[in-house]
């Protein structure tokens, strides 16, 4: 008997360890190498509009968005010179890249680069002790991630305007007291208190029945279909669901803090032809998303689709997305 409870405490204690090995390790996405180009899914290119028209065909087509302009030509003002006159085009482009970790400093697309920002007491979770097992933490990377701009396949000065022209790092979770403590979210992102109570939460519902479609509602923008709601825009969240799931939501409250901090611009509908703005207002449906790691997607999907419909990665509890944006420009006749 007592041979066996000693068996047992070994077990017990050697699993801790690995788990906490697991935790602290990290591992590396490859993202900077062949898989640049075979893991990246270039059919998420399509749909394309060319002067208001679609050349894909009609499931495609169902993946533009309601807010793209449709109308054929278009013209935009210049300092000295005459007005740009051209044709409308619409597409979507990678933009930007973000992982979601529980080692913090640990830096998956770049190959596994362990870095110095925050502390062994960051370290996130799928449930501890400490959070208690239903409750799951995660840092964020966001990079930015132009691939079409860097590969040269669309025309820079026109469509590309006000973009990041390599890959780099825009901001770490690591260091923004609002991720990790949801008390300081809601000072710094007051509307918190309006979009986090049971009322708002309530109306999700609909939000999540939209999303069993292509579609995403802009107008319940704290709603994240079926991943759960935006609100409080922090590292925490329930432990309910698959870490696709969970780590998809992350990702969304990632880019939804970014555009309230007035980072991201809009790059949909007329306002955005000519020239981008920075958007201090989250609009799920300008943006699409794909994983990338552990397991790459062949598809992309909107905001709040359901795992089940797009693929459940196994293994690695860390991920990589790659986030996709709509961008309608205006392309000049005349090309300089």
């Amino acid at each position: 008997m007592k041979y066996s409870l000693l068996c047992l405490a070994l077990f017990l204690i050697s699993a801790s360890h690995a788990q906490s090995q697991a935790i602290g390790s990290c591992n590396s996405a490859n993202v900077l190498s062949a898989k640049l180009l075979t893991d990246i899914c270039w059919d998420c290119l399509f749909p394309i509009k060319i002067a208001g028209a679609s050349i894909t065909g009609r499931e495609q087509r169902e993946d533009i968005p309601a807010g793209a302009v449709s109308s054929p030509g278009c013209a935009c003002r210049q300092k000295a010179d005459l007005p740009r006159v051209g044709y409308t085009l619409g597409f979507w482009q990678p933009v930007r890249l973000v992982e979601l970790v529980r080692t913090p400093g640990c830096m998956l697309s770049l190959n596994g680069t362990k870095t110095s920002i925050g502390r062994k007491q960051q370290l996130g979770t799928r449930g501890s002790q400490e959070l208690g097992q239903g409750i799951s933490f995660y840092h964020y990377h966001l990079y930015s991630f132009p691939l079409l701009q860097i590969l040269g396949l669309f025309n820079r000065d026109l469509c590309f305007s006000n973009e990041f022209s390599s890959i780099d790092i825009l901001y770490a979770s690591e260091i923004d007291p609002s991720w990790n403590y949801p008390e300081i979210a809601q000072l710094v992102f007051p509307e918190t208190q309006l979009f986090s109570n049971r009322a708002s939460v309530a109306t999700c519902s609909a939000d999540t029945l939209a999303n069993l479609g292509q579609r995403t509602s802009n107008g319940l923008f704290w709603c994240a279909g079926t991943w759960g709601t935006l609100y409080p825009l922090s590292g925490f969240e329930v432990s309910v669901g698959s870490g696709a799931r969970i780590t998809s939501l992350l990702a969304t409250r990632a880019l939804a803090s970014s555009h309230r901090r007035g980072f991201e611009p809009q790059t949909m509908g007329k306002e955005s032809l000519c020239r981008l703005q920075p958007s201090f207002k989250f609009v799920p449906e300008q943006y699409r998303f794909s994983m990338l790691y552990p397991m790459p997607q062949n598809s992309k999907h909107p905001i709040g689709k359901s795992p089940f419909l797009w693929g459940e990665a196994s293994g690695a509890e860390d991920a990589v997305y790659v986030i996709w944006r709509w961008r309608d420009c205006c392309s000049s006749l005349f090309l300089k």
